[in-house]
Formats: structure tokens, sequence, C-alpha cells
């Protein structure tokens, strides 16, 4: 699709939690804003400040998510992304995992279903040990970010309601698309989104969601789907490709934010059980190891009057 100079907004969107039975689905839009036709470029544009996983110390690492925790410090260096993208679109330092949620998504005062879970004390958000990076240039500037917290029972009502996973993932996706596009000011934005599941045709998706919108269809085919959204003479152009989390740096911080939200959350629900459930050792939630935490909680659950529905996942 054709590109276009000027003020813009740049937008990268990725989730943490498709998979498992246990935790929430987290899903993350970064924003920039600046001038110009191309995306920001953190790993040329930052070069000083940001690197691959595995690659310079002493920077931030910006990257897929995965890839990131699954190196030395990996948990600390989602938080870094993650305090880096909050300090850049003038969010604050959360004082614990509470208030991290609430900055990225202050329309929901449960927390993304976490209050069940909340015991004080609450675990501080630990600080990085270097200065916090700002994620900005001469051409743009990180500016905002956004989020959904769906813990497990607002999931189920989802798949509920849509008849199957994808189009609960699909809605989730509409909300922070919405949260991310329709507010800001400017005249064209481009977003960039892994794709869902391995589907390659989003025009429904799209329309569903802005009905009273002129929607151009681009290339669709396995590696990248691609729109074109006009609405109120303001223009969405929409991407979604395969491993845009490795491929993107805004993607990649989406993919990283989500991953470490999703990860305080777990830990905060298994501190929860851990206090009830003598030798309850964690989980990251995931189908096999789900049903082995699931065996040891359950009864304890049930005494406390606690359905599976509330904090199990059915798909």
């Amino acid at each position: 699709m054709a590109k276009r100079n000027g003020p813009r907004c740049w937008i990268g969107i990725d989730e943490a939690g498709y998979g498992p039975n246990l935790g929430p689905l987290v899903m993350t839009a970064v924003v920039a804003a600046g001038e110009g036709a191309d995306r920001p470029d953190l790993w040329n544009e930052l070069a000083g400040l940001v690197d691959r996983a595995g690659g310079q110390s002493d920077r931030l690492w910006v990257d897929d998510s995965k890839r990131v925790y699954a190196g030395r410090k990996g948990r600390d260096r989602l938080r870094d992304g993650t305090l880096a993208v909050l300090a850049s679109a003038g969010l604050g330092i959360p004082a614990d995992v509470r208030n991290l949620i609430a900055v990225l998504d202050p329309t929901d005062s449960t927390y993304g279903e976490l209050s069940g879970w909340l015991e004080p004390p609450l675990v501080p958000e630990s600080l990085p040990s270097t200065p916090l990076t700002t994620l900005r240039c001469d051409r743009w500037a990180v500016v905002a970010a956004h989020a959904r917290v769906v813990g497990p029972a607002r999931f189920n009502q989802l798949v509920a309601e849509e008849g199957t996973k994808a189009g609960a993932h699909g809605r989730i996706f509409q909300e922070v698309v919405k949260a991310a596009w329709d507010g800001r000011g400017e005249s064209t934005c481009n977003l960039q989104a892994d794709k869902h599941g391995g589907r390659h045709r989003y025009l429904a998706l799209l329309h569903r969601a802005w009905p009273d919108a002129w929607i151009e269809r681009g290339l669709e085919g396995a590696v990248t789907s691609q729109y074109r959204l006009t609405r109120s003479g303001r223009h969405l152009e929409i991407e979604f490709r395969v491993r845009a989390d490795r491929d993107d740096g805004l993607v990649a911080l989406a993919s990283m934010v989500s991953k470490y939200v999703r990860e305080r959350w777990m830990e905060q629900f298994h501190g929860f059980w851990s206090r009830r459930v003598a030798g309850l050792r964690p989980t990251a939630g995931y189908p096999t190891d789900a049903r082995r935490y699931r065996s040891q909680i359950e009864t304890t659950a049930l005494s406390l009057g606690m359905a599976h529905t509330r904090w199990w996942r059915e798909r």
C-alpha cells in the first residue's frame, strides 16, 4: 500500500497467553508518533540504546518476548522494556502489579480479574539498576501504551459469545485497536500485528469493529495480510505479519509488555494459592502443567466457594 509523508502514528500490537488454561490473555498496543513514511526502526535509529536479545548487556533488549525471557535475567529484561515503554508514554513507574495493570487499562476496575487474588502485602515493582531508556529519536517517540488484561472468566464469556477461541481473540484485538487509534489526531496511522492463529483473512473482523468505515483489501497471503481503513477522514493502514514480533520494534515491545504483565499476574495468582495449598509449585498455565495445578487447588477452591470457571479457561 502507498506510503505517505507527514505527521503520523505507528502502532504495534501483540499478545501473551493465548494458549494457557490458567491466567489472563494480555494484549498490548505500543504507539509511536512522529514524521515520515517509514515505521520506527528501533534497532537502527536507537542503535546506541537498544539491542536484540542476546546482544550488548548494557542495552535495552527489544525482541520477541520469548527470546528475551529465555535469556539470562530474562524476567528483569522484560521488566526493563515494560518500564521504558511506560516512562516514554508518560505513564510513570508503577508501584505494584495492581498499578501496573491500572495504568495500561484504566477502564478495568478488577485489574483483569486480578482483584480476586490480591492479598497484602503486594510485591512492589522492582526498578532497573541502570537509568531508564527513553524510546525516542529525532523523527519519532513512543507516546502511548494500551492493554487489555482478560482474565479467565471474561475469556470464557467471550468464547461462549463468539463460538470460538479465535473469535474471542478477535474481539480483544478490536478493543485494543480502538483504544490505541480512536483517540489519535494524526490523519494516517500504520498498525502492525502478528498473524492471529494462522488466519489470513481479516476483512470481516475489521468490518465488524468499524461498520461505518471504508476498508480496502490489499495482499492476503501466508506471510502478510494488508488493509486500509478510512473513517471520518482518517486512515489506518493495517498489516498482519508472520513473526512481526521479531521484525518490528513496536510489536516486539508490545510482546514484552504483554508477557511481563502476564508473568506478574500469574505471580500474584500463585501467591494466593500457595498460601492455602502446601507444597504447590508455580505454573506457567499451559495445558499439561495446568491440569496438574488444577488437581492440586480444586478441592480448596470448592471449599472457598470458587467455581472453576472463575479461574480456569475452558479453551
